[in-house]
């Protein structure tokens, strides 16, 4: 019964934990910078992007044998904040990382969809459930990114050294 009742509020907060998302096209983040719980003293974070067909995924990290990722994915204008705790070892009943419950999240963004080229502006606070590994915490944080810009280099949204082709059309 236990399991049962953590399974339906696990699959409750997975449907609708982040839907105060509002798009502000006027936010002037400059900096990607995340405090992972209260006790993080060291907001620099690298952020990176993940391109699979339709979907973007922006990660947030910092360098460590251990920590946490934000992850954001895109698709089309569907947006989906995730959290995973990670180490270096099979430290999670044999895996890696664990990706935590969120219970709350708020976000603004310069968007609401994305594609390749477009600068990422925004910020966010998520409030995450505690589990056998992690205590309930708070991640906050500013996401400054230019989509594919880890990938290539950008000139008025057009790369100047690899070109980017879609259905074998080039598009930038």
């Amino acid at each position: 019964m236990k399991f049962l009742l953590r399974f339906l509020l696990c699959i409750s907060f997975s449907f609708g934990y982040c839907q105060a998302i509002v798009i502000n096209k006027n936010n002037k983040t400059v900096a990607t910078e995340v405090k992972f719980g209260s006790e993080d003293k060291n907001p620099k974070a690298d952020c990176r992007d993940i391109i699979k067909g339709d979907t973007i995924t922006i990660a947030v990290s910092k360098v460590g044998i251990e920590g946490y990722n934000f992850n954001l994915t895109i698709l089309n204008s569907k947006i989906v904040p995730k959290i995973y705790k990670w180490t270096d070892y099979d430290m999670f009943d044999g895996k890696s990382y664990i990706e935590l419950v969120i219970a709350n999240c708020k976000m603004e963004l310069n968007k609401a969809a994305y594609i390749v080229g477009d600068t990422i502006r925004g910020n966010f606070t998520i409030k995450t459930v505690a589990n056998k590994y992690q205590k309930k915490m708070t991640i906050k944080g500013d996401i400054f990114h230019i989509i594919g810009g880890n990938n290539f280099v950008w000139d008025r949204r057009k790369s100047k050294h690899n070109k980017v082709y879609k259905n074998g059309k080039f598009v930038y």
